[in-house]
């Protein structure tokens, strides 16, 4: 064991080891330019070439539609995966007056009023 060296651990790269303070201020990095929003890292384009040249290999366009002939229920829950999610939702809300302020019959009346609107 005297033989060995020893090694310095490093929590990260932006602590330095024999302060134990920080080489930037929060909000700052060792790159400022950094990578650009969008530009994918490197081992995520490496996966999708990867399935790239399967999908080619397995038949491309064709290939996928046999398969999706034999398996049809798998197929739906790896399209449906794709479909973009696109929720639109009107919330109309208002208060007439705090529920501790108005009477029942202001209650009865406001609920009746709301009922005929949406029955026209």
């Amino acid at each position: 064991m005297a033989d060995e060296e020893k090694k310095e651990v490093v929590i990260s790269e932006n602590i330095t080891p024999k302060t134990g303070k920080r080489l930037w201020k929060p909000g700052e990095s060792g790159n400022p330019k950094g990578r650009p929003p969008g530009i994918e890292n490197k081992l995520t384009q490496s996966v999708k070439a990867a399935f790239q040249a399967a999908f080619d290999n397995l038949g491309g366009a064709d290939g996928l539609a046999d398969w999706a002939q034999e398996n049809k229920t798998d197929f739906y829950k790896l399209y449906a995966r794709l479909i973009p999610v696109d929720v639109n939702a009107e919330v109309k809300h208002f208060v007439v007056k705090e529920l501790t302020e108005i009477s029942p019959q202001e209650l009865l009346s406001a609920a009746s009023a709301q009922l005929e609107g949406r029955q026209n």
